[in-house]
């Protein structure tokens, strides 16, 4: 069957427009149009493609040779689906996107499980509040919870060098992911930047950031004792500007074994110098550490030695689960596990968010719910993250009010249309968007979760992904088009016999 339809241009076409020449050709030619013979004409195609192919081969005698009326056979058995398609208004662009993102899960989880679900380490990665430089890799502290033990690293308790200190260096400046404005971090998630091994190395990065002029601010977070010495000499920088965070959880030692005493010495230190500094609560996990008396001690922490006090959940995937259920850690089997650390999600629970949120509400220090939030209030600019786009879920009730109004302002300074083409080139984007009162929207589902959060940190001004009639923020549209299907997910961690779960 051969049907006369001029669609010599559709290789210029997107799927929708093709979809709409055949509707048209089907009306004007009064071709079949229901759906039992649309069906029946499909298999009916189908098969004398598969025909052509068997003949083509003799029957699998010989190899395959091309000859066109193949050719001719797939350009009906295609006319004949999209027939089908248009009858049940079903969008083929739109089922062949899922489509495809359901064999790229399918191939991550087949290759997941080879490689017992590691990740590569990357010398520079965009995390959500941070560009994270990482030359060194493992820590001796063995955290349970730690992202760690999601990485594809030889040994995860020792720090080992596995990037050049010069190759990062030298290649930030024109990295995808780059800008004056994007705070980094030094070692983060891969190692602590203060560990006796490590030490050497965050230095250097640091001094080689210092020496090329860069003034981005660089976050430091650890758990580690710091002399007198280091700490006079994070003072010392002119150009980047330092923020540290000291990690205290009040966890038991079965979760983290780092010695209280040792960070107590180090808030002491800091408060006596100029640093800006944030103490981290985190992670939070429900009847282990958020009772009353473990929040009071972190408030009388927070008030005694730093500017603000952050919060924040534990974050799951497989290989942090597997490692804390072998160890009689029980994992709570409502928590939504990634299949790695890109794909997982920080939670608590209702009744820990509420008890942390109203007693450290009390606090006498600025305390927020999100990092990007904590740094920007301590260097007078508008959060980078542009949390103020949810209000009621991001936004803390100690905010101050000089910090609500510096948002407030940030919403009225809507980017300008040349500074949002130059950064979409930048990413090598060619997406439809509309500048908006409160924030950019990019038309597209065909963004990455990485180039939302590197434009509104860049643009300082709220990116919003538009899909099917939704506005999402970067982290919801991760969670609810991007993510691993979690189902899936959970029928791995069975598999694998992970207990408790």
């Amino acid at each position: 069957m051969i049907y006369m339809i001029p669609l010599e241009n559709c290789l210029d076409l997107e799927m929708i427009e093709i979809q709409k020449r055949v509707a048209e050709a089907t009306r004007r030619l009064n071709l079949a149009s229901t759906p039992e013979i649309c069906a029946l004409d499909l298999s009916s195609e189908v098969g004398e493609l598969a025909k052509e192919v068997l003949e083509l081969t003799d029957y699998g005698r010989r190899e395959h040779i091309y000859n066109p009326d193949l050719a001719r056979e797939l350009g009906d058995s295609f006319y004949s689906l999209i027939a089908l398609a248009n009858i049940y208004n079903i969008s083929l662009e739109e089922q062949l996107e899922k489509s495809l993102r359901k064999y790229e899960f399918r191939e991550m989880r087949r290759k997941a499980e080879k490689e017992n679900i590691k990740v590569k380490l990357e010398p520079i990665v965009l995390a959500k509040n941070f560009l994270c430089l990482n030359a060194v890799a493992g820590c001796r502290n063995n955290c349970v919870y730690c992202y760690k033990h999601g990485w594809d690293i030889k040994n995860r308790f020792v720090p080992q060098q596995f990037a050049e200190v010069e190759d990062i260096l030298s290649s930030l400046p024109n990295h995808r992911y780059f800008h004056p404005k994007i705070p980094l971090a030094i070692h983060n998630s891969a190692t602590d930047p203060f560990q006796k091994e490590v030490e050497a190395t965050t230095f250097k990065i640091m001094d080689g950031l210092e020496v090329r002029g860069m003034t981005n601010i660089v976050g430091l977070i650890t758990k580690e004792y710091l002399p007198t010495e280091v700490i006079n000499r994070l003072e010392n920088y002119k150009n980047i500007r330092p923020v540290i965070f000291v990690t205290f959880s009040g966890l038991p030692p079965e979760y983290e074994k780092v010695v209280d005493e040792r960070r107590l010495e180090t808030m002491e230190n800091l408060s006596k110098s100029h640093l800006p500094r944030i103490l981290y609560y985190r992670p939070i996990i429900e009847g282990v550490n958020d009772s009353e008396k473990t929040i009071r001690r972190i408030m009388e922490l927070g008030e005694k030695y730093f500017h603000c006090i952050v919060r924040s959940a534990l974050k799951l995937d497989v290989s942090i689960v597997e490692y804390m259920t072998k160890r009689g850690l029980p994992v709570d089997s409502g928590y939504d596990i990634g299949l790695n650390i890109h794909d997982s999600l920080k939670q608590m629970s209702a009744r820990s968010r509420a008890r942390v949120d109203y007693l450290l509400g009390r606090s006498k220090v600025p305390y927020f719910k999100k990092t990007s939030c904590a740094i920007s209030c301590l260097f007078n600019q508008p959060d980078y993250n542009c949390q103020w786009i949810r209000p009621e879920i991001y936004c803390s009730p100690l905010c101050p009010q000089s910090q609500k109004e510096i948002c407030a302002q940030a919403v009225l300074s809507q980017p300008k249309e040349i500074d949002v083409q130059n950064q979409l080139q930048h990413l090598g984007l060619k997406v439809p968007y509309q500048i908006n009162k409160d924030h950019l929207l990019i038309k597209s589902d065909r963004v990455f979760y990485s180039d939302v959060k590197y434009l509104r940190m860049a643009l300082k001004f709220p990116v919003l992904v538009g899909v099917n009639g939704e506005a999402l923020t970067a982290e919801e549209y991760d969670n609810k088009y991007v993510n691993a299907d979690r189902r899936e997910v959970r029928k791995l961690v069975k598999k694998m016999g992970i207990a408790n779960y």
